[in-house]
């Protein structure tokens, strides 16, 4: 049993859709690549693209920064925001954050073992920083 054309025409313009909502992802991904500070590493190592340590950071967005470059991370974007932010619609965090729709917004919570021993940090599933 064959499917319709007009089945088919419905298919053909939903990937089209899809492949122009792709594109303006990857459009405005590129975009906010090149406003990212590129930091110099070793000739060895990838190049990472990671938000450059300012004044205005506190000690502890310092430290994950730091550690972001030390764990060889290849991408990390730290974007402060007003402390009304979770009070603003998630079109406004979209806008404020640069992202491409409200389906790329996400909370990172970030949490140190402050009783880890030793220096492996993934040896022991257990014992991990």
């Amino acid at each position: 049993m064959t499917k319709p054309l007009t089945q088919y025409l419905e298919s053909y313009d939903n990937l089209l859709k899809e492949l122009n909502r792709l594109r303006t992802t990857i459009k405005t991904e590129q975009d906010r690549r090149k406003n990212t500070v590129q930091v110099p590493v070793k000739q060895t190592q990838i190049a990472q693209n990671i938000s450059p340590i300012t004044d205005k950071d506190t000690e502890v967005t310092k430290r994950i920064k730091q550690e972001c470059m030390l764990l060889k991370f290849n991408y990390a974007i730290f974007k402060q925001v007003p402390t009304d932010y979770y009070d603003r619609t998630l079109e406004e965090r979209m806008n404020l954050l640069g992202a491409p729709t409200v389906d790329h917004l996400c909370k990172s919570l970030i949490m140190e073992n402050t009783r880890f021993q030793g220096d492996d940090y993934f040896g022991d599933r257990n014992n991990c920083k």
